[in-house]
């Protein structure tokens, strides 16, 4: 019964993982071609299954299953871990490059306009400033 529960819990939490891993992936490019690394090189899903075979050295048959079950567990929960991390620091990035862009790329409004008057266009260009009658008045048409 333990077993089961344990390989019950193992599964749900690497289905969910590797949800969240295609997600993010399929967000970031919705071409991406998922693919698993292994010690013999990059394999889709389906060459995956027919090569398949057991790691002695991570998972030991001399173990018990409850015990390698919650080995597998205790990765997934790691894994898991960095990819909320790796999600998080990208929304982060993402969020100060969209900042930045709007910054840049701000209306006339918001945006100060001396360095593009004053540093392109020559000063006898402009009324004096001790003028009377005159004003300089820019006008900004998009």
């Amino acid at each position: 019964m333990k077993l089961n529960d344990a390989l019950g819990k193992v599964d749900g939490g690497l289905e969910t993982l590797l949800k969240k891993i295609e997600k993010q992936g399929t967000d970031l490019n919705p071409e991406i071609d998922l693919r698993i690394e292994t010690l013999n090189g990059m394999l889709d899903r389906d060459e995956f299954i027919k090569n398949f075979t057991w790691d002695d050295t991570k998972f030991p048959r001399t173990r018990s299953l409850i015990d390698t079950a919650a080995t597998i567990q205790e990765r997934v929960k790691k894994a898991d871990f960095d990819m909320k991390s790796f999600i998080d620091e990208y929304s982060e990035a993402n969020a100060q490059l969209n900042s930045l862009q709007k910054s840049k790329g701000a209306n006339f409004l918001t945006t100060d306009l001396s360095e593009v008057i004053y540093g392109k266009v020559d000063k006898k260009m402009f009324v004096p400033e001790d003028s009377k009658f005159l004003v300089n008045l820019l006008v900004v048409v998009p």
